[in-house]
């Protein structure tokens, strides 16, 4: 083989691992928008239920995730939030939470909780908390109140 099949060659291999990366490295997908009551603190959920009928949508650039005073919102599927992406939080009436990697322990932020479904009968379900590092380990620690869908059985 000469030098110039061996070097056009390596240029096509390199190229087919190039693009084999690019089709199969993780995409981040539609930022998530949490919107809650004014004032809200504590542990939200959403959760699947094939009955509901509120459907996730993309609105502009983003989901807009509005979450019921209640702080259990059940949707259809939970397939647009079930992947890699970014989520941020506000209160209805404009002001934002504090949603970065490391957040100061004592300021109220968005924290991720906990999510399920991955065993067969077990509720399908993301939880959130906001408030500070002490109030998600509480929550992590099982000292707050489960909304009743995912108590039962256990």
């Amino acid at each position: 083989m000469s030098s110039r099949t061996v070097i056009a060659v390596g240029v096509v291999l390199i190229g087919l691992l190039f693009l084999l990366f690019t089709l199969v490295a993780p995409k981040p997908g539609v930022p998530i928008l949490f919107v809650l009551p004014d004032g809200y603190r504590g542990a939200f959920y959403v959760m699947e239920d094939p009955r509901s009928p509120t459907v996730l949508r993309p609105e502009g650039n983003r989901f807009t995730i509005r979450i019921p005073s209640k702080g259990v919102l059940k949707v259809k599927s939970m397939m647009p939030i079930s992947g890699f992406h970014r989520e941020s939080a506000q209160y209805a009436g404009g002001g934002t939470i504090l949603s970065l990697p490391n957040n100061p322990p004592d300021q109220i932020a968005l924290y991720q909780a906990e999510a399920s479904g991955a065993k067969p009968g077990e509720p399908i379900y993301g939880a959130w908390v906001v408030g500070t590092r002490a109030d998600l380990d509480r929550h992590n620690a099982g000292k707050d109140q489960r909304p009743a869908e995912l108590t039962r059985g256990r």
